[in-house]
């Protein structure tokens, strides 16, 4: 039988390993974007901060993730699309 020391002993190592495991990590949009050949680098806090990098190799664009967002369809709502008769298929 274990002493009951080394089993507390095991136990709060688990749960301090537990706390010490690494977080998932949230992306995080920025409002500005380097653009150029037709690429964006959305990267940048500020309007300043872009332009600072984008200097002599293209410009600086808002980010389009963050003018025209994609919401999410809501659960039961009805299209405004008619739908075509399944013989016209």
């Amino acid at each position: 039988m274990a002493r009951p020391g080394l089993l507390a002993a095991v136990a709060l190592s688990m749960a301090v390993s537990a706390l010490l495991l690494p977080r998932a990590a949230h992306a995080q949009e920025y409002p500005w974007c380097v653009s150029r050949e037709g690429y964006l680098d959305c990267a940048y806090a500020t309007h300043e901060q872009c332009q600072q990098t984008a200097s002599g190799i293209g410009g600086c664009e808002l980010n389009p993730r963050l003018l025209f967002p994609r919401t999410p369809p809501v659960p039961g709502a009805r299209s405004n699309r008619r739908r075509k008769a399944y013989w016209l298929r």
